[in-house]
């Protein structure tokens, strides 16, 4: 059931490399500042990880019976709350070595229970041990449903992490699994500096059937871009994210992933996903400096392709040949017509006006693009992406003009997901720590073109969170230089978007 990891990421030759590279193109400068932080703030940061459909109530506090000495509170913080689904949360902040008396040890235990059965609930301690200097973790376990469960059973020696993972916890008709992970930070003179305790259930997901008029797609925005775009953004262990990933997108008919943007990741993913999805297109190419992102992975033959570079965008987004990828596919019996795309995204609200316009451009381009590959008006013509169209912004602000010039000629009824309520945003900086935008978002599509082509008698969508909380390095972050931060296990910034649309079976064949 115990399952040990240690990740001596420091001893393989090529990932050191690539460290280096990356670590010579920051400052001296900030360099210097973040020792200097780290020094004067030694402390352990504890977090811990819903990473389930679930609302977790959490209460920390600092245990003073039996063994366990007594801390002065300015010492520590101790955190309690909600944590939502999905989300991360501080559960307590332990100072380093302020009041740790050598030969004492300190107790700290989070409890945790469900809103909806408060009788059922597990709690994790964590057992310091004072030193002459400073201190160190001693143990750490976990009790679920009065069954003890140990951890770390002695100090951890994270390099630069340390991971147990427990499996086929059972409880309230569920099977959980639990992991505990000590980090160090590159810049510490701790052994560890952070613990981040992951409580994780299986989501539901989608896959693919035996009927033909039965077509399942996801979409997922993938964020894979070339090793200069870590300026900008938060790329997570980009490498083993594209060694990931397709792991988690077996069992659909149709996947369409956007942003694979550098090449080397790009054939990585598409090698792996060959596996399931042995018919691939794109991306789209021209003189731009990157490709336009967008693959389209088919297990089903292709009988006919097309694509379509958008000559409408605006700053950034022109230094990549966005456009449109098109697909005949069939399943059994039945024809299906996939559009993959990634519209103009929005760069912030200087921009939005401009970027907008070319947007609604790039759409109608694409309306365009679809009326001119002549297809029956019987068949199925689906369009799948980030059209970087806020569903939300019309629902939740009722800023609705762009979502009805665009989405809804498409289709006048476009659904919701089912777990709208659960995840309400694809892209949503409160629940996954590689998205930096400064509010939620679902831009990510599975539109069915109702209007113009068959309509399907049923469409049902999820928002799928990916993340991995088993592999070691997930939870290094790196330098926090750029304010990276530790135990991101997401694998991209969005969230991946599936649905499963039915079709009459009269009219598909």
């Amino acid at each position: 059931m115990k399952k040990i990891i240690f990740n001596k990421l420091h001893s393989t030759k090529k990932k050191n490399k690539s460290r280096t590279t990356f670590y010579l193109s920051v400052s001296v400068f900030s360099l210097s500042l973040l020792l200097i932080e780290s020094n004067a703030n030694a402390s352990y940061s504890i977090y811990f990880n819903n990473n389930t459909a679930k609302r977790m109530n959490y209460r920390s506090l600092l245990i003073h019976k039996n063994v366990c000495a007594r801390l002065d509170p300015r010492d520590y913080h101790a955190f309690s709350g909600v944590a939502a689904p999905y989300q991360k949360v501080k559960i307590f902040d332990i100072n380093y070595g302020q009041g740790m008396h050598e030969g004492k040890l300190f107790c700290f235990r989070s409890i945790f229970s469900s809103p909806l059965n408060r009788a059922s609930r597990f709690f994790v301690t964590t057992r310091i041990a004072g030193a002459s200097v400073g201190s160190s973790i001693q143990s750490t376990s976990l009790t679920l449903d009065k069954k003890h469960y140990p951890l770390f059973t002695s100090k951890p020696l994270p390099y630069p992490v340390a991971l147990v993972q427990l499996n086929h916890l059972k409880s309230n008709h569920s099977n959980y699994s639990f992991y505990a992970a000590a980090i160090h930070y590159f810049f510490s003179d701790q052994s560890t500096n952070e613990l981040d305790y992951v409580l994780s259930l299986p989501q539901k997901r989608f896959f693919r059937s035996n009927k033909d008029t039965q077509l399942t797609i996801g979409t997922y925005n993938v964020q894979l871009w070339p090793f200069y775009a870590k300026v900008a953004m938060r790329m997570n262990e980009a490498k083993m994210r594209a060694q990931l990933i397709p792991l988690n997108l077996t069992h659909y008919d149709v996947v369409v992933l956007e942003e694979l943007m550098d090449k080397k990741y790009r054939n990585e993913v598409s090698t792996l996903m060959r596996r399931d999805y042995p018919y691939q297109y794109g991306p789209t190419m021209d003189h731009a400096p990157l490709s336009g992102g967008t693959v389209i992975y088919s297990h089903w033959p292709i009988l006919k392709k097309d694509s379509l570079i958008y000559q409408e965008c605006n700053q950034v987004d022109c230094g990549a040949a966005k456009g449109a990828l098109y697909i005949k596919i069939k399943k059994g019996n039945v024809i299906y017509n996939i559009f993959g795309t990634h519209l103009q995204a929005t760069e912030g609200a200087h921009t939005a006006a401009r970027d907008e316009v070319a947007r609604d451009k790039q759409f109608n381009h694409l309306r365009q693009f679809i009326k001119k590959q002549k297809i029956n008006k019987n068949q199925a013509v689906i369009i799948a992406g980030d059209l970087n169209i806020d569903y939300q912004a019309c629902f939740l602000r009722k800023e609705c003009k762009e979502y009805q010039k665009t989405i809804l000629t498409v289709d006048k009824h476009y659904p919701r997901w089912n777990n709208i309520s659960i995840v309400p945003f694809g892209s949503d900086p409160t629940k996954n720590l590689m998205n930096t935008d400064p509010e939620g978002e679902m831009e990510d599509y599975i539109l069915p073109d109702s209007t113009s082509y068959l309509a399907p008698i049923a469409q049902q969508s999820h928002i799928r969170v990916i993340r991995e909380p088993a592999i070691p390095i997930m939870y290094d972050g790196g330098l926090q230089v750029l304010h990276n931060p530790f135990g991101d296990l997401d694998l991209s910034d969005h969230f991946m978007f599936e649905s499963v649309l039915t079709f009459p079976e009269e009219k598909t064949t």
